[in-house]
């Protein structure tokens, strides 16, 4: 690292506020605790933490961004580590923090008559008169040599020493044209130094009167006349080294003082902390033990895949800043030696109400602390409150950080339990929801233990009842409002306290445990009972219609990242969400697709994909061609797009390297699933409002996961065996997949009385549907109610046969196995169809004729063929009767018999699976 530029004579000068006793920094989560704490790095060798900070220290970090020798961060736009961004003006090459307007550019939309997205594309900013252009020289030149001195002024081109000779010129009553001017009187000047202000982009002015730049262009002193008072040194020479403009800043700092306090130029220089820039910070006006401190911080931060935001960081260090440097000094009101000598709760006193600074304090404070513990042979595992900062636990799942939070042992009130617990976390290190939730665990085994006689403190003395309380405090664990944790929720806590008991067993920590303090196969928590109400998470197909009306809205003001235009990303949310829709993948499974995911096998298609949650990798779903050839137009896109080389084997990329995982996640597809749902004008629901019109869709209800269960829905809804439905789910447990045949009981109840106006016989006359009027011809029907539309009667008073009801008395008794004329339907008086059955109808009478033939090319007796063809013929006329019946239907009445059918065919899919009744058998048993 660079030389401290302060010298210890100055640093000496600076007034530093001590720590009290005690008050030495041990940061948990922005909460300070008291142990073990120095009284700060006063009462430790400086030198030496010095020193223990730069071995640590990274010599080449971000070598095109921090300068070491100056101190100074200069945010790149094209680093995605770092928030500075160009403003969002095609034409703008500002740099601003945070993807959004400069300040010139903001004000010119504000007074703009165009769209933000055509003033984005077609505004042209004016030139600022003051140069941001490092590097480029003045236009003066004469016989081919030009003046060496950097610009000022992207209006005149001309470097400091040239424009204030033209001013001087043009204000004396000279007569020529700037152009004219330079021309015959400048003359090139030789390149004089930078000014020492780290990333001031001009020249110093000299160190007396204006060189000789033409005749009678000679002037006083560039920047000379009464700037300040009192005793400020005004000798020749006086402010060397600094552009005109930080010399007149110099001299207003310094008014007022006396000579010998006043701070020589070159030392003010290295700590002035208004920059010309908001992209940048320097960490030159810090104490050198503070800011070898910050930057140890922030290469740790950086280290943990967080980006740096220089509007934050500067804020912060000007707070940090000694007075002495800084005319306008905020915040603490004294110069901080090091953040060990304050807590962050005496930090943030000081602090602007800013979230982001108050987050850099915090983090940067806890950083430090555990590097002030390791200084002191501390090990930060010894307490009882741990930061996971100093942990090094697993990332949740691959590319996602680790949590930073802090674990709390101290609730966990037996020591031994409490050892087990650390020795579990210290060992294991698992990630950190993992641990939060087994401490959690303990915390409320503890809890429980503590109400039994001795507290549980004795572990040898525990028994099987000791475990029944831990066991019954598990199964009615609740959140702090007092609502009951899921089942799933319960379950994991429970696995969660085993595995710490386990380890501390097999390890050996808990060797004096005694052996009945060990749970049975008997105490497992039950599965919440689910409300069949409530089963359905389904996207409705008409509110996917809506959604699918709109996919140009995607293209609507969001980018997925810097590099990539608004119709980029707009053909990658819009590819995910079809994909989505049309597949039924897991969010999970959707954004880890990979490049090369679609198969192909002549003109049938599958999509690859990896099912995580099951740990089955290389799954095969086949897919249509349309779905096909959206992914295919996808990867043409993609093909496109200048990727990072860690990134192009995903399908759905991140745009930069550093995105963690390298593709998209979960969490931001939703975002942006959200924001594109909430710009739709207007989502219909199926329900109509009080004034007929459909009220608006819920669109909270409208997430990716959602779209699984409306791709499960459609297939079950479409009559999709469930064994087949299971393999498209990629379901384990077929009863998983039973649920999505199961219909709510107030959706069958609308069903049932819709469909019973449209019950037929076997010749086709409009009758009473089974069970749902007031019919005694039952032998059940005093078992239950007769109020039409109840589905006990539906299901109590008729037997489900393949293409219709059955209502004769002795069958539904006999539950579908006393059939007298061995389902011969068509030609029964208690056959009872309805619209709902026209698909499997159909189905059988081409069955029936098919089997005629095979019967007459098997040259069958006449009778044979005879009943295949009347049965056929009987059931052509049910079906008839049923479609020209809805056929004259109005369209509303129409769309609501339709409805009710899919309703009703589900259910009886779901009756298929076993899951209420039983289909009556294709063969007769017991048959007298």
């Amino acid at each position: 690292m660079g030389a401290d530029m302060t010298g210890a004579d100055v640093t000496a000068r600076i007034p530093r506020r001590r720590a009290g006793p005690g008050s030495g920094l041990t940061v948990i989560s922005g909460q300070a605790t008291a142990e073990p704490a120095p009284s700060g790095v006063s009462s430790v060798d400086r030198d030496a933490w010095t020193a223990f900070l730069e071995e640590r220290l990274a010599p080449d970090w971000r070598p095109e961004e921090f300068d070491p020798e100056t101190w100074l961060f200069t945010g790149d736009p094209d680093n995605p580590a770092t928030t500075s961004t160009r403003c969002l003006v095609a034409r703008c090459a500002a740099v601003v923090n945070s993807r959004t307007l400069c300040g010139g550019c903001e004000r010119a939309l504000a007074s703009s008559d165009v769209t933000r997205v055509a003033f984005l594309a077609t505004h042209r900013p004016v030139k600022p008169r003051s140069a941001r252009l490092t590097g480029q020289t003045c236009v003066v030149a004469r016989d081919g040599v030009g003046c060496e001195r950097r610009r000022i002024s992207n209006l005149s081109g001309l470097c400091n020493s040239h424009g204030s000779a033209w001013f001087r010129y043009r204000d004396g009553g000279g007569t020529l044209t700037l152009a004219r001017w330079r021309d015959q009187h400048a003359r090139p000047l030789p390149a004089v130094p930078a000014c020492q202000v780290p990333g001031c982009a001009h020249d110093a002015t000299a160190h007396d009167a204006t060189a000789e730049v033409g005749a009678g262009a000679a002037g006083g002193d560039l920047g000379s006349g009464d700037l300040g008072g009192g005793d400020l040194d005004r000798r020749p020479g006086a402010g060397q080294g600094l552009c005109s403009a930080h010399r007149r800043a110099w001299r207003r700092s310094q008014s007022g003082r006396a000579r010998a306090r006043q701070i020589p130029p070159q030392q003010w220089a290295r700590r002035w902390q208004r920059l010309g820039h908001g992209h940048q910070f320097s960490l030159a006006a810090l104490s050198p033990v503070l800011r070898r401190e910050l930057l140890y911080a922030l290469q740790q931060r950086d280290g943990q895949g967080h980006k740096i935001d220089p509007v934050a960081m500067r804020a912060l260090v000007t707070c940090l800043t000694d007075p002495d440097a800084d005319p306008h000094p905020t915040g603490l009101g004294a110069g901080l030696g090091s953040l060990t000598e304050r807590t962050y709760e005496q930090l943030v006193v000081g602090l602007p109400r800013n979230g982001a600074v108050r987050a850099y304090a915090r983090i940067l404070t806890r950083i430090v602390g555990l590097a002030f513990e390791q200084f002191r042979g501390v090990t930060h595992t010894d307490g009882d409150v741990w930061d996971c900062l100093a942990l090094d636990l697993a990332a949740p799942r691959a590319g996602r950080r680790a949590n930073l939070t802090t674990v709390d042992f101290t609730p966990i009130q037996q020591q031994w339990l409490r050892d087990a617990a650390k020795q579990w976390a210290h060992t294991v290190r698992p990630d950190g929801p993992k641990l939060a939730r087994a401490v959690q665990a303990c915390t409320l085994a503890s809890h429980a233990l503590g109400q039994r006689s001795g507290g549980g403190h004795r572990p040898g003395e525990l028994s099987f009842a000791d475990m029944t309380v831990v066991f019954d405090a598990f199964t009615r664990a609740a959140r702090p409002d007092g609502q009951r944790y899921n089942s799933h929720f319960r379950r994991g806590l429970w696995a969660r306290l085993h595995e710490v008991l386990d380890f501390g067993r097999a390890t050996g920590e808990l060797a004096e445990l005694a052996a009945t303090f060990h749970r049975r196969s008997t105490q497992s928590i039950r599965s919440d009972e689910v409300n069949e109400d409530e089963l359905g998470k389904a996207v409705p197909e008409t509110v996917i219609a809506q959604l699918d009306a709109h996919l140009d809205l995607w293209q609507h003001g969001h980018r997925h990242g810097r590099s990539w235009t608004e119709r980029d990303s707009a053909a990658l949310f819009a590819t995910a969400y079809q994909v989505l829709r049309d597949t039924g993948r897991r969010p999970g499974e959707l954004v880890t697709l990979s490049a090369d995911c679609l198969e192909i096998d002549g003109d049938q298609y599958a999509l690859v994909y990896d099912n995580h949650k099951q740990r089955r990798l290389r799954r095969r779903l086949p897919i249509t061609t349309d779905t096909a050839r959206i992914i295919e137009r996808w990867q043409d896109h993609r093909g496109q797009l200048d990727l990072p080389d860690s990134n192009r084997r995903w399908l759905f990329p991140a745009p930069h390297a550093s995105a963690g995982p390298g593709h998209l996640t979960t969490i931001r597809l939703a975002t942006a699933l959200r924001r594109w749902v909430a710009a739709i004008p207007a989502l219909h629901s199926d329900l109509p409002g009080p004034d007929g019109a459909p009220l608006p869709f819920d669109r909270a209800l409208i997430y990716p996961y959602a779209f699984r269960h409306s791709y499960a829905q459609r297939h079950a809804d479409a009559g999709v065996g469930v064994e087949v439905l299971k393999e498209l789910m990629d379901h384990r447990d077929l009863s998983v997949t039973q649920g999505y045949y199961k219909v709510g009981l107030t959706r069958k109840r609308q069903a049932i009385a819709i469909m019973s106006r449209y019950v037929h016989d076997r010749t086709g006359h409009r009758c009473s549907g089974p069970g749902l009027a007031t019919s005694t011809t039952t032998t059940t029907s005093t078992t239950t109610g007769t109020a039409n539309g109840s589905v006990t009667s539906y299901e109590l008073r008729s037997v489900a046969v393949p293409f219709g009801n059955c209502i004769e008395p002795s069958n539904v008794k006999a539950g579908g196995k006393g059939c007298p004329i061995r389902f011969q339907c068509a030609g029964c008086g208690f056959y009872r169809p309805d619209p709902s059955y026209l698909p499997a109808i159909e189905e059988h009478i081409n069955a029936l004729r098919a089997d005629r033939e095979t019967a007459l090319a098997l040259d069958a007796d006449g009778f044979v063929t005879r009943n295949l063809a009347d049965q056929a013929d009987a059931f052509g006329h049910v079906a008839a009767a049923m479609r020209d019946r809805l056929a004259a239907l109005p369209d509303d009445e129409r769309a609501e018999a339709q409805q009710a059918s899919t309703v009703l065919r589900k259910l009886r899919a779901g009756q298929r699976t076993g899951l209420t009744r039983t289909l009556l058998p294709l063969t007769v048993k017991d048959q007298p």
